[in-house]
């Protein structure tokens, strides 16, 4: 079954960024699959590696094991997502990079993680590190989640396809939280899913900024959770940058804002910024 990018009514750009940390995306993040998949990049790096007179090097966390609990995510098709309660981990080295990566988790350090909340920036969960380490930076980084999280827009499925071939039951995809059921919720049956991020309907070729999220289902966070990993507003994005808490790969996601309250409309047009990678230098100090 294809899986058509919807089209905004209400379009609203600038309020929300996916980013994935740790330099080690400064080669991943920049590949030509992502720009296939319809995903525009960008990359800042961390300023203490880019001493020309040192080699090149990256820090990460390695042997991460997380402690996970269910919740569900959307009542409407009962969709359960796991959220780690305790996490115990490794740091590579003692590089002093604000943001780290693992293996699809991103890290903090608490100077970093202090910054963002003195501002008074809400929505990161940080998660200390459980494990017993000699080396003090190890309890220096903080597991990075989110306590909140955003619906997609349903994405458009052509004739009848939203239908399961063995019981009927329909639709496969979820009209609520936009969430693309690979398996019958009823008879299990599995069924391949292929999402065309970068093409609607008709044929049309998208503009590639992300699979839309619904400004309505906001709680008015500065980071929330969803589809692309971490997501933050434009104004938290900017601050980052300003500030060096960094690495990362970045890029924009569309905003549906049509059925959004006024309060939501209000926050949106507050913290929305349109940062590029040429507004980002601008941004970050020399």
């Amino acid at each position: 079954m294809n899986i058509f990018r919807p089209k905004s009514r209400s379009k609203l750009d600038g309020v929300f960024y996916w980013i994935i940390t740790g330099q080690i995306w400064v080669i991943n993040a920049l590949g030509p699959k992502y720009e296939q998949d319809g995903f525009r990049n960008n990359f800042m790096p961390c300023s203490v590696l880019s001493n020309p007179n040192e080699s090149f090097d990256f820090n990460e966390v390695i042997d991460c094991v997380e402690k996970l609990t269910d919740v569900v995510a959307c009542d409407n098709c009962n969709r359960v997502d796991q959220i780690a309660t305790s996490v115990e981990f490794v740091v590579r080295n003692d590089i002093p990079q604000p943001f780290l990566n693992g293996t699809g988790e991103a890290y903090i350090r608490t100077e970093a993680r202090d910054l963002i909340q003195k501002n008074g920036f809400k929505g990161f969960k940080c998660i200390a590190n459980s494990g017993v380490r000699t080396e003090d930076y190890q309890k220096n980084y903080w597991y990075l989640a989110t306590t909140s999280s955003l619906f997609q827009v349903p994405g458009v499925v052509r004739k009848q396809e939203d239908t399961c071939p063995s019981c009927d039951m329909s639709p496969i995809v979820c009209s609520v939280c936009g969430h693309w059921r690979k398996r019958c919720p009823v008879c299990k049956q599995a069924r391949e899913i292929v999402e065309l991020n970068n093409l609607y309907e008709n044929g049309i070729e998208a503009d590639g900024s992300g699979w839309p999220l619904v400004l309505s289902s906001w709680n008015l966070d500065d980071a929330v959770g969803g589809a692309f990993g971490l997501i933050v507003t434009g104004e938290l994005l900017e601050f980052l940058i300003e500030h060096e808490i960094t690495p990362f790969a970045f890029g924009p996601i569309e905003v549906e804002a049509d059925q959004a309250t006024s309060e939501q409309m209000e926050r949106a047009l507050r913290v929305r910024r349109m940062i590029t990678m040429e507004e980002s230098k601008r941004i970050r100090p020399l």
